[in-house]
């Protein structure tokens, strides 16, 4: 009888139309698409959205006199808001920057009027939390052919390890490699993820159980990643699927540090209903909003470690 559920076609849509109903209704829920009143995690990412879509017009080739007028409204709107609540430090520290910029690059080239010498009033009238840099830097890429090569051996000669030792991994190295992928491009810069870093063991073994894709090796993991998208940071109906382009950038940048530091990691799907992705956040006691996207098991690799080859089919394959 079970086997004809999961075959049957017409179950089948229905279990889908299901699960993409109950992600529709997560994301509206915690989003910031039907948004009423002040939420700090809406804010900052419509502070980081505004700031950043200023910042790329000052990195343009030609830039337009007065350009995004709406945009430093809504930008100035949001800081206020936020400094109200007493919240979002540095993302408002990163918009005062891009906004310093954005005055600085009009008065150098003389376009003065009545708009920007109210902004400049209201900009410096701000309060600037922390020393942050943002705005724009001239640019240019000169990697040496060495730094290519160890690049290139470092990422094609990282492996899925499914045998680990049993020390813990400690946080200080986690962290060093969480702040090298929280460099993954976001979506105007809003990096909406997050991670839970699991070492007790009573947890990793909770854990491994709602994943359930960890068999024959799950005896190994000491040290577990979850990966989540924070949804808060997300704005509208367009950015529905946003959270897991963001997470699933941030997870290849993340297991490519972590074995830049000798850390092995093996990706564990999160390919579970969402019943059983809501059991993960509550059992992580994650704030609302906090989905888990992914599980990476981490660790020392075992003296005796082996690793599947998982040959690469060559680009043409993928290029059309």
């Amino acid at each position: 009888m079970i086997n004809f559920v999961r075959t049957n076609r017409a179950t089948r849509l229905a279990l889908a139309v299901i699960r993409s109903t109950r992600w529709l209704f997560y994301y509206l829920k915690y989003s910031a698409t039907l948004s009423k009143g002040y939420v700090a995690k809406h804010s900052r990412a419509w502070i980081l959205k505004e700031a950043h879509t200023i910042e790329k017009g000052l990195s343009f080739r030609e830039i337009r006199p007065y350009f995004g007028a709406a945009k430093r409204e809504k930008l100035l709107s949001e800081i206020e808001r936020s400094h109200a609540a007493g919240t979002n430090g540095a993302p408002r520290s990163i918009a005062v920057g891009v906004l310093d910029e954005y005055i600085g690059w009009h008065t150098r080239n003389n376009h003065i009027n009545d708009d920007i010498r109210s902004l400049t009033k209201i900009v410096n009238a701000l309060e600037k939390p922390i020393d942050c840099k943002s705005g724009t830097i001239n640019y240019q890429t000169d990697h040496s052919k060495e730094a290519t090569q160890l690049y290139d051996s470092m990422v094609t000669g990282r492996r899925s390890v499914r045998n680990f030792r049993q020390d813990i991994v400690p946080s200080e190295v986690i962290i060093e490699a969480v702040r090298v992928a929280n460099h993954s491009p976001s979506v105007c810069n809003r990096q909406s993820w997050a991670i839970a870093l699991v070492q007790d063991p009573r947890k990793v073994r909770s854990m491994l159980d709602l994943q359930n894709g960890n068999k024959g090796f799950d005896d190994t993991i000491a040290n577990m990643i979850v990966v989540l998208a924070d949804v808060r940071g997300f704005l509208n109906e367009y950015e529905i699927f946003e959270p897991f382009v963001d997470t699933g950038i941030f997870s290849g940048a993340l297991v490519n540090a972590l074995s830049a530091r000798n850390i092995g990691s093996c990706c564990l799907n999160m390919c579970v209903s969402h019943h059983m992705a809501i059991k993960v956040a509550k059992a992580l006691n994650l704030d609302n909003g906090l989905f888990p996207v992914m599980m990476i098991a981490c660790g020392y690799l075992a003296d005796d470690c082996r690793v599947a080859i998982s040959s690469r089919l060559e680009p043409e394959v993928f290029i059309h």
